[in-house]
């Protein structure tokens, strides 16, 4: 069985009751639609870590909501999501 691991870095990630749980239930669902076989990791994390990860892997000096970093094989590769930005996002969206 493949294996999502979910690691919660920023604590205000924890402030949102059951959220850890919709969200690899929601990135199982997606998993299993796009049938994909492999672990991958979510990273739960801030605005300054998404912002270096930007700005090193893409050149862009700024914060951003989230990015994804695939790979083959048997390890299909990482997200990583920002909580302030994310946050700001859905408030805006009425969410």
């Amino acid at each position: 069985m493949s294996g999502i691991t979910l690691l919660v870095e920023d604590p205000k990630w924890r402030s949102h009751r059951g959220l850890q749980a919709r969200l690899k239930n929601a990135a199982e669902a997606a998993r299993k639609a796009a049938r994909m076989k492999g672990d991958f990791t979510i990273l739960l994390t801030n605005d300054k870590t998404l912002r270096g990860l930007n700005r090193d892997f893409r050149g862009k000096d700024k914060p951003t909501n989230v990015l994804s970093f695939p790979s083959e094989g048997a390890y299909r590769g990482d997200i990583a999501i920002a909580y302030g930005v994310t946050s700001k996002e859905a408030k805006a969206a009425g969410k």
